[in-house]
């Protein structure tokens, strides 16, 4: 609870938001951190054994890009470690992740890098994957550093608001595609 204000107050803030997660992650697995790896395989069992929570179009899709021969990156704001286990529980053991990053410290787990927006660029270019690429997928406005940087720019299921922004940003050059599980689908 004495850290609750720092927290509120870090996370007012973007550029700080970062830190206050870090915090929140340290203070649940201080003294704990050697379990991180297993509470994620469990909490991975728990919540995407029967699949209802992935959009089953988007693994379709990606396997398709697979069976291609495509190399299909996932680029999440996830922790890496989790990205990597929900793929593989989701039958995408092929794909390879690159997502936030946790390190060790003083007995609890902090944030690394966080992977998002302008960062998923640098964090891909630091992993020797050059641009431009032949096709990005998205649902987030934050996105659109991988998208002005891909052929084929596909905006998933997304919300008005971004559309609305990557429509002004990209044009013409934007898919828009729906493939809710309700059945809607655009393509």
């Amino acid at each position: 609870m004495l850290a609750v204000p720092a927290i509120a107050a870090l996370w007012s803030f973007s550029a700080t938001r970062t830190r206050a997660g870090s915090i929140l992650l340290w203070l649940g697995t201080v003294a704990r951190s050697g379990d991180l790896r297993t509470r994620m395989d469990e909490f991975v069992i728990r919540h995407f054994s029967d699949g209802s929570r992935i959009c089953s179009r988007a693994v379709e899709q990606a396997r398709l890009h697979c069976q291609r021969g495509d190399r299909v990156i996932v680029v999440t704001g996830a922790a890496e470690l989790l990205a990597r286990r929900v793929c593989v529980q989701i039958g995408l053991d092929s794909v390879e992740i690159v997502g936030s990053t946790l390190r060790d410290w003083m007995g609890g787990w902090v944030a690394g890098e966080h992977c998002t927006g302008e960062r998923k660029v640098k964090m891909l270019a630091d992993r020797k994957v050059m641009e431009p690429w032949d096709c990005a997928y998205t649902d987030s406005a934050s996105d659109l550093p991988l998208l002005t940087r891909a052929r084929r720019r596909i905006l998933v299921n997304p919300q008005t608001r971004a559309r609305r922004l990557l429509s002004n940003a990209l044009g013409d050059s934007l898919e828009v595609v729906s493939w809710r599980e309700d059945g809607v689908n655009d393509q």
